[in-house]
């Protein structure tokens, strides 16, 4: 009788104690599944999504972080092997309530510096632009239309098509150098090449620098 009175008592005990664990295991499980490192597998740039992987799962097509999405914006599209970190404020496990937070550097993708007082941004195209606030210098690699041009007779025509390429390729805003403002752009030949002159301001700053070009 004493033992049935002790089961009695102690019964929903052990069923909240059963319960707690249950739950606790389910909060063990969200949170390993909250935040993960995970490569981008699929972009789909015209509704800014991608898809991820992640150990053996795949996200459905969800949001990605961008540099600034406000008044002042910025889109920057991921590329497919791109590594992220996974972020799912949603709890669940399907996925579809996470967001990429891309910027990962790795082998397929190292990093452009290692210099700490460098910013360099580097485009597909080979476009490249530096600002080092050590030594207060800007550079610029040209990865545009002007290369098209190299090899060719380069006439006075030509060195004004280049200078009018080398323009487009600052206010194109796809390039991330709309900050620097050119005042003078010069063209000249040099050797087989072109040699490109700057002037402009650059962060409220006068800057002036040089860029050779030269054929394959």
């Amino acid at each position: 009788m004493f033992d049935a009175l002790l089961r009695m008592q102690l019964g929903p005990i052990v069923e909240r104690l059963a319960e707690m664990e249950a739950q606790l295991e389910d909060l063990y499980r969200r949170a390993d599944s909250f935040c993960r490192i995970g490569v981008c597998q699929e972009v789909d740039a015209a509704s800014n999504t991608c898809k991820v992987s992640h150990g053996e799962l795949l996200t459905p097509a969800i949001r990605f972080f961008n540099p600034s999405a406000g008044a002042q914006t910025e889109t920057r599209i991921p590329s497919v092997g791109e590594q992220c970190l996974l972020l799912n404020y949603g709890g669940g496990e399907g996925g579809m309530q996470s967001v990429a937070l891309f910027g990962l550097n790795s082998s397929l993708f190292p990093p452009v510096s290692s210099v700490a007082s460098l910013t360099r941004r580097r485009h597909q195209d080979g476009t490249q632009s530096d600002y080092d606030d050590a030594s207060h210098t800007f550079n610029w690699i040209n990865g545009s239309m002007i290369p098209q041009l190299l090899g060719q007779n380069l006439g006075d025509d030509l060195l004004i098509l280049a200078q009018s390429h080398a323009a487009q390729a600052f206010y194109n805003s796809q390039n991330g150098i709309v900050d620097f403002q050119p005042q003078v752009i010069v063209a000249t030949r040099q050797g087989a090449g072109l040699l490109l002159r700057f002037a402009g301001t650059w962060k409220n700053r006068q800057q002036s620098f040089e860029v050779v070009t030269r054929a394959c």
